[in-house]
C-alpha cells in the first residue's frame, strides 16, 4: 500500500502533522534565529564596547549580553512580521478529529448504494483514493496521490472516474469543517479510515500533500 503514502517531495514541513511536532519546530526556529542573529550582534556589540574595554574589565562580559539580547529581539521581531516564513501552530490538525467526521461519514444511514443493502460509503472512499494515486507515473514523477486534481476536467471527466465525483462530495463538508487538512490528504486519510473501519489493519499515514489550483495541472 505504498501509494498510501507521499512522496518525499510532498512530505514538506508542515505544521498540521501534530502539535507536537509544531512545539519541537517551534524550538528549532528560535535556536536558528539566536544562532544567526548572535554573533553579527555579539561582534557589533564588542566593537562599540571597545573604547571602554581597557577600562572596564567587565565590557566584554555587556557587549555578550547585548548581543544575546538582540538575537532574542531579531528573532522575535522575525517570527513576528507579517510575511514571514515561519511555520504557525495555528494550523496544526487534530486527525482525531478529523477521523472522527470519517467515520460518521461511514455511519450515515442516509447513504444508499444498489451494490447491496446496508452498504456503506467505505469502497467507494477507497476507489476515490486508489484512481487519485494511480495517476502516478514512474517515468517523470508526475501524478499520483498529491494534487487532488481530480476535482477538475479533464480527469473528472474519465470514464475510469465515473461516479467519483460523488464521492469527493460526501468528503465536502469534512474539508469544510477542517480548511487546513487538502483535498489530497483527506481522500487518502479517508480511504485509509475506510479500510480500519470495514475491519482492515492499520495502516500508517503521513501528511504533508498539496492541492494543485487548477485543471491544467491534471
Amino acid at each position: 500500500l505504498l501509494w498510501l503514502k507521499p512522496s518525499l517531495r510532498e512530505a514538506r514541513c508542515r505544521c498540521s502533522l501534530s502539535s507536537r511536532l509544531c512545539t519541537l519546530r517551534q524550538s528549532e526556529m528560535w535556536s536558528r534565529f539566536a544562532r544567526a542573529t548572535a554573533g553579527p550582534a555579539f561582534r557589533f556589540a564588542q566593537a562599540a564596547a571597545a573604547p571602554a574595554a581597557r577600562t572596564a574589565p567587565g565590557a566584554r562580559k555587556l557587549a555578550a549580553a547585548v548581543a544575546g539580547a538582540s538575537a532574542t529581539a531579531t528573532a522575535g521581531w522575525m517570527i513576528g512580521r507579517p510575511g514571514s516564513n515561519v511555520a504557525s501552530c495555528e494550523a496544526a490538525v487534530n486527525w482525531d478529529a478529523v477521523r472522527t467526521e470519517v467515520v460518521k461519514l461511514m455511519d450515515d444511514d442516509k447513504y444508499k448504494d444498489s451494490s447491496y443493502e446496508g452498504a456503506n460509503p467505505g469502497p467507494l472512499l477507497l476507489r476515490l483514493a486508489w484512481h487519485s494515486a494511480g495517476t502516478f507515473c514512474k517515468h517523470t514523477s508526475t501524478g499520483g496521490s498529491a494534487g487532488a486534481t481530480m476535482r477538475f476536467d479533464p480527469e473528472v471527466s474519465w470514464d475510469a472516474n465515473a461516479g467519483l465525483k460523488f464521492a469527493q462530495d460526501l468528503l465536502e463538508p469534512i474539508k469544510q469543517k477542517f480548511p487546513q487538512v487538502s483535498y489530497s490528504d483527506l481522500w487518502i486519510f479517508a480511504a485509509i479510515v475506510a479500510i480500519e473501519e470495514m475491519g482492515g489493519p492499520k495502516i500508517a499515514f503521513t501528511a504533508g500533500r498539496n492541492d494543485k489550483a487548477s485543471g491544467k495541472e491534471c
